[in-house]
């Protein structure tokens, strides 16, 4: 079970309103206009779905020069940009990565076949910051960010946007205590809380 547990893990850390009225019938409170605001945006981003690391503009010219990694592996030492492609005319990027001395630094992104994106990871010097993950709809799938200091905490989510699991990492592995995960949860797309096998079965089918 264990070892199970730290197989699935791994996988899982690698990861509109129009203008304002402004005639004197319609003041709003500055309460008001913040809630307003926040449904706006929260709004805008189910509709626009995940919002890239670097604009298109810039993914089209940093790929244009990367190091195509279907020709091989880049150089020892390598810094710049590598690129994969998903058709052998190269009309869709598959992946487009920043790399410094041989290591990833800076933004890697995967795509979806559909042209959306797949996920967005930001490393420094090799190491992993964060990580978001998304359906090919644009809804979020799974999240990585620094909790403290030395662990990471990792979120999931079913398709219908239900949290499918929350559980708190160490970067050196699954934070473990007498071979029992700590800080675990899983749900269904009910909401309804899970067990840990069951959980990880779940966790196992969305992260395929």
């Amino acid at each position: 079970m264990t070892k199970k547990l730290v197989s699935l893990l791994g996988a899982f850390a690698l990861i509109g309103c129009g203008e304002k009225d402004k005639s004197p019938n319609s003041i709003q409170t500055g309460q008001e206009a913040s809630a307003v605001q926040g449904a706006k945006e929260e709004v805008e981003a189910v509709s626009t779905g995940p919002k890239p690391l670097i604009s298109d503009a810039d993914v089209e010219k940093f790929a244009k020069d990367a190091f195509d990694i279907r020709s091989g592996s880049p150089p020892a030492e390598y810094t710049g940009w590598i690129k994969a492609y998903f058709d052998g005319a190269g009309s869709q990027l598959a992946e487009l990565a920043q790399m410094k001395n041989g290591d990833p630094d800076g933004p890697l992104i995967l795509w979806h076949e559909t042209g959306q994106i797949s996920e967005m990871i930001i490393f420094k010097e090799g190491d992993m910051v964060s990580r978001e993950g998304f359906y090919p709809t644009g809804e979020n799938k799974v999240t990585s960010s620094p909790a403290d200091a030395g662990s990471l905490e990792l979120v999931g989510w079913h398709k219908n946007g239900q949290k499918a699991a929350t559980m708190l990492m160490k970067d050196e592995g699954p934070l473990l205590k007498d071979g029992e995960p700590v800080l675990m949860k899983f749900w269904n797309e009910e909401g309804e809380e899970l067990d840990q096998e069951e959980g990880m079965k779940m966790m196992e089918a969305i992260l395929k």
